[in-house]
């Protein structure tokens, strides 16, 4: 087999094989090949081996690639910005990679799940106790992302690399005409006023807090470990949101109300099919603000905790003026009947009982929430 790797921001290997020359591959990773290849798809060992792969990152499934009726070509693209690098494995000579960096083989090669047993290293090194092994006869190409640097150490020589730090976020990469410039990692801050409005949420008895996010689910758990919320469900278009709020109506006591805050035009349909829509109004888009309940116009959530409090005590002030009135009403209608109340009670049973009722309500106005301070 003879072989070249081109590119340098998103590399491809181009493989030339003889008749019968057979390669192995992830699948999905092959980018175009001649007519005369063929391709099947094998557990390659066994449900075992199977599933140390998918443990080890990669699918449980493999392809293999056979040159037929003479020679034929194959190409396999890296998937994300990086290098390819093809490494020459035999007979007591196997390799280590980091999980998922298997991107094709020679089919001499078998694939299989490491597993490193030192405790210290799998949780303080950054690594992980998951790993990949190659090893048999021929060669491997595996994909990482970024630039490599390789070092060989003589016997007892030591090298000291410090343990990556766990950076969430959304990953931007960088690159012109020269080539793999580098990245950018962009992730949101938590507004100050966030920890203190789901404390207030929960005292006000909101029994469940979930998270719906497009961000990568590792990003929405990470944040939702910090403010304590219950549930995360990332990597989700508009549609899938919407599925996601369907479920959680279905999943709700009778009785509660679901309530979806959010600001941006994603959350548009979401803020609609919600029992109540919050959107912020300084920051939302004009869809998520007119398909919203209530609108929060200085965008501070802590503000949601204030609207659900002036709900409570508005409700409690109108049972009280019902059963005023009502009770009121009753109470002289019967001492009419009964001879025991004059025209002037009645007089006072419609009108003083109004002018009492409104004079409760007014209560509404002097409620001062936390934010207001």
């Amino acid at each position: 087999m003879k072989y070249q790797i081109q590119g340098e921001t998103l590399p491809v290997v181009i493989c030339e094989l003889e008749a019968g020359e057979r390669m192995i591959t992830e699948g999905g990773a092959m980018s175009w090949m001649s007519p005369n290849m063929k391709m099947e798809t094998t557990s390659n060992g066994g449900i075992g081996k199977a599933f140390g792969r998918a443990f080890s990152g990669e699918k449980m499934f493999q392809n293999i690639y056979t040159a037929q009726g003479g020679p034929g070509m194959i190409a396999f693209a890296s998937s994300f910005p990086g290098s390819i690098r093809a490494f020459e494995v035999s007979s007591g000579q196997d390799m280590i990679f980091q999980k998922s960096a298997f991107l094709a083989s020679e089919a001499g090669v078998q694939l299989s799940m490491h597993f490193r047993k030192k405790l210290g290293a799998g949780f303080f090194g950054g690594e992980g106790f998951i790993m990949q092994k190659v090893s048999g006869e021929g060669i491997v190409f595996a994909e990482f992302d970024g630039h490599v640097i390789e070092y060989e150490l003589e016997a007892g020589q030591q090298i000291v690399i410090d343990t990556p730090s766990e950076i969430f976020g959304t990953a931007l990469y960088l690159a012109d005409e020269r080539g793999y410039l580098g990245g950018i990692v962009i992730s949101d801050t938590i507004r100050s006023d966030v920890p203190e409005a789901l404390k207030g949420l929960r005292s006000q008895g909101v029994q469940s807090l979930v998270m719906l996010t497009g961000d990568k689910e590792d990003v929405g758990k990470a944040v939702a470990e910090k403010l304590g919320i219950d549930q995360v469900y990332g990597n989700l278009l508009p549609g899938g949101k919407v599925e996601k709020v369907e479920q959680l109506l279905t999943q709700k006591p009778f009785g509660k109300t679901l309530a979806f805050v959010g600001d941006g035009i994603n959350d548009a349909p979401v803020l609609a099919r919600a029992d109540i829509g919050i959107a912020m109004g300084g920051i939302g888009s004009d869809a998520a603000v007119e398909a919203a309940d209530v609108v929060i116009m200085d965008d501070e959530p802590s503000k949601i905790v204030d609207a659900i409090q002036i709900g409570k005590k508005t409700m409690g002030i109108v049972r009280q003026n019902i059963v005023f009135a009502i009770g009121v009403k009753v109470l002289v209608l019967v001492l009419v009947a009964l001879g025991y109340a004059s025209m002037w009670a009645a007089v006072f049973g419609d009108v003083g009982v109004s002018v009492l009722a409104i004079l409760n309500a007014m209560r509404a106005l002097l409620y001062k929430g936390k934010s207001a301070h």
